[in-house]
């Protein structure tokens, strides 16, 4: 791999990685209300990581933890 195809690859991980961001906020509407509905192993340790990441959000100040 050439530096240039490192740094090209890296571009694109950058542009997918802003438009994943933007998108975020129509992710969570489309969850919202679903949650329930999850049922396997995998995804009960989904929405535990989920929670833990989500006690970390203060909602009366709208700010993360550090």
């Amino acid at each position: 791999m050439t530096w240039r195809e490192l740094n090209d690859m890296l571009d694109e991980h950058r542009e997918v990685q802003n438009r994943l961001d933007e998108q975020t906020h129509e992710l969570v509407k489309l969850i919202l209300g679903r949650l329930r509905n999850i049922n396997s192993y995998w995804g009960k340790e989904d929405l535990a990581k989920l929670k833990k990441e989500l006690s970390r959000f203060n909602a009366k100040t709208g700010k993360w933890k550090d």
